[in-house]
């Protein structure tokens, strides 16, 4: 957290310095007019705020080792605006505090009054933006703000990743042969693909790009990217910087990795939360309704030209169905409040959707999701005696 977002701390720094000394030529002027404060007065103020800037700063590093996210993969508000409020206070101090002079006989006293007061509005305004912070922290830390944070994740990446409307429908992709494989430059899952790029590069290439689906786990020198064609022209190497791979699974984009979370949310709050597990469902039943009645992406791209360029999975609509509701549909089935408001969920989904999906809808529809077997098999949590 503190290790990131650093373009807004260091300039705030820097521009406190520079302030710092613009202010202090102003209060050289107003000295000059017989507008001064006193030095003793300012001094125990300025090492005041230099001292309670760095202990800020220290708090926030120890915040941002110790402090874990309910979820790791939600993304966690960046420190850098609070920071930059203290580093711009510690800067204007600084400058003021090496412009002091106390009066001893036959030299002139100097306060920088005007300097030590915009220091300590600056301070001010650090405090109160890590007083924000610190109830954004404890915020989401809270089950219910997690679910509702991840749920308008949630919605944003369906909305984005499963727009309403597709453009045409690509042709068929050609029988190919191999050509050129792009390995991965490292460990850890896709997150994005930039498939405008790929679509360039395979076009010159006169080739079609097979690329990884996003959440898809991938090693270091494993293929990531395969090149078919026919004229046998190279891919281009920079083609693999359309693909982005980080440690975790991007919550923003990957929408099956949302809905599983939520899901993971949903039962393991089922024997100690179940308000949590339908606050879980909700969301669940929210991001589904949005997407049943849509369109589903079909994995191919065409260029300008209509010739199919990048093929790439997408999550259905059977896999996205099981990932959110098959574990809740299980662990849920001992709880009468999952189970309600399970059933409701996929009833209200039935009708929303067509024939072919409302079918995949069927296995936990009332009856269908929770036998009596299955009731027999997850039984009751006593969360007295875990």
């Amino acid at each position: 957290m503190l290790g990131r977002g650093w373009t807004l701390p260091l300039p705030a720094a820097v521009g406190g310095v520079a302030g710092g000394v613009l202010l202090v030529y102003g209060d050289r002027y107003l000295e000059a007019r017989g507008t001064t404060g006193a030095p003793e007065a300012v001094v125990p103020v300025l090492v005041a705020l230099l001292f309670g800037a760095a202990f800020l700063i220290a708090l926030l590093a120890a915040l941002a080792a110790r402090w874990r996210p309910a979820v790791s993969a939600l993304p966690v508000p960046p420190a850098s605006g609070t920071i930059a409020w203290l580093l711009a206070s510690a800067g204007v101090a600084v400058v003021a505090l090496g412009s002091v002079r106390v009066g001893v006989p036959g030299e002139p006293s100097f306060a920088p009054a005007l300097a030590t007061t915009v220091a300590a509005l600056l301070a001010a305004g650090g405090l109160a933006s890590f007083a924000r912070y610190a109830r954004t922290l404890a915020d989401a830390s809270r089950p219910y703000a997690v679910v509702a944070r991840l749920g308008e994740i949630a919605v944003d990446a369906a909305d984005r990743r499963y727009p309403p409307r597709l453009p045409a429908d690509a042709p068929e992709t050609p029988p190919l042969r191999l050509g050129r494989v792009v390995a991965a430059p490292r460990t850890g899952y896709v997150v994005s693909v930039d498939v405008p790029r790929l679509v360039a590069d395979a076009r010159r290439a006169s080739a079609v790009v097979a690329a990884p689906a996003v959440g898809a786990f991938v090693v270091r020198g494993e293929p990531l990217l395969q090149a078919f064609g026919q004229d046998g022209k190279p891919l281009p190497r920079r083609v693999v910087g359309g693909v982005r791979i980080a440690d975790v699974r991007d919550t923003r984009e990957d929408v099956a990795f949302d809905l599983g979370l939520l899901s993971d949310i949903a039962v393991g709050a089922v024997a100690t939360e179940p308000g949590v597990a339908e606050a879980a469902l909700d969301r669940i039943g929210e991001v589904l309704a949005r997407l049943g009645p849509r369109p589903f992406p079909h994995g191919r791209f065409a260029d300008a030209r209509g010739d199919v360029r990048v093929v790439q999975p997408v999550p259905g609509w059977p896999r996205l169905v099981e990932i959110a509701l098959s574990d809740v549909a299980l662990r849920g089935a001992a709880d009468p409040r999952v189970r309600e408001r399970l059933s409701a969920l996929v009833e209200a989904l039935r009708r929303r959707v067509g024939p072919e999906r409302a079918a995949v809808l069927a296995a936990y529809a009332p009856g269908a999701a929770f036998p009596a077997e299955v009731e027999r098999r997850v039984p009751v949590v006593d969360a007295d005696r875990r």
